[in-house]
């Protein structure tokens, strides 16, 4: 598997990844108007030595819906592997945790795809929150 970052803004091209479609999918949905002190090159570092110590590959978009948001997306084959290590490397990392608690939704894809997506994480902490899938 091929680590492969795309940054929406084009300050990071690789060439167009091998993705499996097949392999679970795992996204961190960051809305950088939550939190501004939130370091989004920092970030983007960090979610990429994640994906590489995960065997993971990610791929990076920005966009606009109702509010400014930038979307990491995770494909790997153990994706309780990799969302650990995203906790440990990333979501616990002391130079962005604080701003990621702030501004992060992060969600896998259950045992039916996206029909029964699980909830990993959420800015809110009012939102009930699911177990990361056994596969």
């Amino acid at each position: 598997m091929h680590n492969v970052i795309y940054v929406g803004d084009g300050s990071a091209r690789f060439p167009a990844p091998q993705v499996n479609y097949s392999m679970p999918k795992l996204v961190v949905q960051l809305q950088p108007h939550r939190e501004p002190h939130l370091d989004l090159a920092a970030v983007t570092r960090l979610f990429s030595d994640g994906a590489l110590m995960a065997d993971a590959e990610l791929q990076v978009s920005q966009g606009l819906d109702d509010v400014p948001y930038v979307n990491y997306d995770f494909v790997a084959s153990d994706v309780q592997r990799l969302w650990r290590v995203l906790q440990n490397q990333v979501m616990e990392d002391s130079t962005v945790s604080g701003a990621l608690s702030k501004a992060a939704v992060v969600v896998c894809e259950g045992e039916h795809g996206w029909n029964d997506y699980l909830l990993l994480h959420h800015y809110d902490r009012r939102e009930a929150l699911d177990d990361p899938p056994e596969r």
